[in-house]
C-alpha cells in the first residue's frame, strides 16, 4: 500500500535526507524511503499497525557509520492508504 507524507523536526522545519522506515512487526520486514529536500517521502506499508522509524545516518570521526533514531512510533495504516506527516522528537544531530 502506498503511503506518503512529510517529516519535520521538533521546530517544524522539514528534514531532508532522513530515512523513513515502516517496520512490520509480524514479519520483521522493513520498507524504506528517504526524504527529499522539502522533507517529503513516498513508501510502501501494509494495512494495519506498523512502526514508523525515522533515522539519520552519519559517519563518525572514526569513519564508522552510525544511525540516530529521531522517532519511533506505532501508526495505523488504513486499507485505502494514508498520508503520514511525522514530526520527530529530536532534530538532526550536529
Amino acid at each position: 500500500m502506498a503511503v506518503k507524507g512529510k517529516v519535520t523536526g521538533p521546530d517544524g522545519k522539514a528534514l531532508s535526507g532522513v530515512r523513513v522506515l515502516f517496520q512490520i512487526s509480524k514479519s520483521n520486514e522493513v520498507l524504506a524511503s528517504v526524504t527529499k529536500t522539502e522533507g517529503t517521502y513516498k513508501g510502501e506499508a501494509p494495512a494495519g499497525t506498523v512502526t514508523a522509524l525515522i533515522t539519520h545516518r552519519t559517519v563518525g570521526p572514526d569513519g564508522k557509520a552510525k544511525a540516530s533514531v529521531l522517532l519511533k512510533k506505532n501508526v495505523e495504516v488504513p486499507a485505502q492508504g494514508k498520508t503520514f506527516d511525522l514530526k520527530t522528537e529530536k532534530g538532526i544531530p550536529k
